[in-house]
């Protein structure tokens, strides 16, 4: 909202503050999350493609490999999170797939909820194209 606004300096800083520590992140389910997602968003907004999108692929790669855990919470996370990175590619209609396979796992899932229910502040919906540089 801040680079929308017109103010890139302050804009350029919170997105900096946002990443902080994403390149010490170490792979693991604490690491690969829907939360630290955003940060790849930063990424990207400050034009670190490379960095955004080798965490992504990360991502991706760690969501896919978690699908057929054996608890229930697990295997709803790895879709929310899958479904984020889907979103972003703009496969919406997988990530739309995805985000209803999280709720029917875990009903109580607030993210792929409100993602479905189209009432989420959606930095995805708009083309990301001007860096914040």
């Amino acid at each position: 909202m801040l680079d929308k606004s017109g103010d890139k300096a302050r804009a350029k800083e919170t997105f900096e503050k946002s990443i902080v520590g994403w390149d010490q992140l170490s792979g693991d389910r604490d690491s690969w999350n829907s939360e630290n997602f955003y940060m790849a968003l930063s990424l990207d907004r400050l034009g670190r493609h490379e960095g955004a999108q080798k965490m992504l692929q990360s991502m991706r790669n760690f969501a896919r490999s978690q699908m057929d855990r054996r608890y229930r919470r697990h295997r709803a996370q790895a879709r929310y999170l899958l479904a984020l990175v889907e979103k972003k590619e703009g496969n919406f209609v997988e990530a739309e797939r995805l985000f209803k396979e999280a709720v029917q796992l875990e009903p109580n899932m607030l993210g792929p909820r409100l993602e479905l229910r189209r009432d989420v502040i959606d930095p995805l919906s708009q083309q990301i194209q001007t860096d914040v540089r």
